[in-house]
């Protein structure tokens, strides 16, 4: 998770699938969520942001960010036609 200082009010979570690449040949693709934090009460806010992570399928092809254009097709994702290859 990361909050850029050109970027106030916003926070970017990146996740792995099916999990963060290791040694081993098994394939990986990495995601972004860039995720919009409005003003207001800090609890209503952290729990809509939560509520925004959990109400959908959080490997969404706009969030695919990373990783490889075989990986990506070996579990099933298209890889993005403006993404230059890892």
């Amino acid at each position: 998770m990361e909050a850029r200082p050109n970027e106030r009010g916003c926070i970017h979570v990146a996740y792995y699938y099916p999990r963060r690449p290791s040694a081993g040949a098994e394939p990986w693709v990495q995601f972004v969520a860039v995720l919009y934090v409005p003003p207001g009460d800090l609890a209503t806010v952290a729990n809509d942001i939560v509520r925004e992570l959990c109400d959908s399928d959080p490997r969404r092809q706009d969030r695919l960010a990373g990783g490889s254009q075989e990986a990506a097709q070996q579990l099933g994702f298209q890889w993005p036609p403006n993404r230059t290859q890892n």
